[in-house]
């Protein structure tokens, strides 16, 4: 059975354009005795496979882009998402523009706690400009020092929400969804977008600030009051000239920051006093503390030694910069008892030797903390270009299938579950 199984899967690849055409066919909902007549024959006499049948870009043929169709409105969950994952791209092309110690020093502090991609500037800008002011403004007493941070998740889906809630602000006619929509379409660029919505609903729209105190809000800004002081006041005098400066080069040097710091216009606060914590606070605080530096410890040992076999089989040494997302919860549970599953997936960022721009990896290791790992996987992200740092064209594209394969994934869930 399995032998006649994978023949017949083998007979339905080899004929997917034709398979495809006669399942995504927009003008019937049901398939003729004919059309199943077709596709029984195509099983029994399965041709040569034909490598320019694309399986992902075939499937992607079946929803329209986005840039050109409505999503449904059934999709809303779906369409935040393909969102948030493009919203996760901003972020690792923004940590790739900052120097990888100072971000593991202190950066990763400003990142997490208000590195929002909303603002004047294009949306990688806002999020480094967001990032260095709230570091350099409001400067914490005591800097920790890591190689890990586990996800990014929390502060991308602020920084949605914000972008959200500021263009639904500005145009309160769009609904939350089409404002998703108009997010899509735009790229996430929130100027973009909102000319969109202009132009369809036929409104002028409302000022900046509205929507700024919008976006702080929905985001949760933890110093809304400021930002919103110098983000309305002084930022936009300085287009330019931070433009200009990130411009220059794809990695910001600290000189580079320091001079960021001053044409935002901002000062450096003192030290806010620190908080009177409970006993039993402070005890929780230093098991989380404790928690996360041994699995730091046990990620960062697996990561260097899966990194060090790839570059000895290239025949290039690496440095491993910062650990920036951890999936410990991949593939089976080790046993019954053990809540622990088998796989991690991790990315990170390293640099080659010789070489001053980072790398974006992709491994997968086995949980098992006496496994030596020799099944380990390491290898590149596919798509990081060496010109400007942004992802490359081919990279794009895979991410617009991505996006609509999701899409077409959910709409026939929901149509065959209704």
């Amino acid at each position: 059975m399995v032998e006649s199984f994978v023949s017949g899967m083998s007979g339905l690849v080899s004929h997917l354009k034709s398979i495809t055409q006669t399942l995504a066919a927009e003008t019937r909902h049901h398939l003729s005795v004919q059309d199943i007549y077709v596709l029984s024959g195509l099983l029994k006499k399965p041709l040569e496979f034909d490598k320019s049948d694309n399986p992902m870009g075939i499937a992607v043929l079946r929803i329209p882009p986005a840039s050109t169709e409505k999503v449904s409105v059934e999709l809303t969950e779906s369409l935040r998402g393909v969102l948030l994952d493009r919203v996760h791209d901003l972020y690792l092309k923004a940590v790739s523009r900052l120097p990888m110690k100072e971000f593991q020093t202190h950066h990763h502090r400003g990142l997490l706690k208000a590195g929002y991609c909303y603002g004047p500037f294009d949306p990688v800008y806002n999020i480094i400009v967001n990032t260095i002011w709230y570091n350099t403004t409001f400067p914490t007493s005591q800097e920790f020092e890591v190689d890990m941070v586990c996800t990014m998740r929390h502060i991308e889906s602020r920084s949605l929400n914000g972008l959200i809630a500021f263009l639904r602000a500005s145009i309160p006619q769009v609904s939350e969804h089409e404002a998703m929509t108009y997010l899509l379409k735009s790229d996430l660029k929130l100027c973009r977008a909102i000319q969109m919505a202009k132009q369809e609903h036929q409104t002028p729209g409302s000022d900046d600030e509205i929507g700024y105190k919008a976006a702080v809000n929905a985001s949760s800004h933890p110093r809304s009051e400021e930002f919103l002081k110098v983000v309305i006041q002084t930022w936009p005098k300085v287009l330019s000239a931070v433009r200009s400066m990130m411009k220059a080069s794809h990695l910001i040097s600290s000189s580079a920051i320091i001079h960021l710091f001053r044409l935002l216009g901002t000062r450096a606060n003192l030290l806010e006093p620190t908080l009177k914590l409970t006993k039993d606070a402070l005890d929780m605080l230093s098991r989380y503390k404790k928690e996360f530096l041994t699995q730091q410890s046990i990620v960062r040992a697996k990561v260097e030694a899966a990194l060090k076999k790839y570059g000895h089989a290239q025949g290039y040494s690496y440095e491993l910069g910062l650990i920036c997302v951890v999936n410990n919860r991949v593939g089976k549970k080790m046993d019954i008892r053990n809540s622990k599953q088998q796989y991690s997936h991790v990315n990170f960022w390293a640099i080659r030797e010789n070489e001053r721009r980072p790398t974006l990896f992709f491994a997968q290791f086995n949980n098992d903390e006496d496994s030596a790992n020799l099944d380990s996987i390491c290898c590149p992200v596919p798509g990081p270009s060496t010109h400007d740092g942004y992802f490359s064209e081919q990279y794009q594209m895979d991410i617009e299938n991505g996006a609509r394969i999701r899409l077409l994934r959910d709409w026939k869930m929901k149509t065959e579950n209704p």
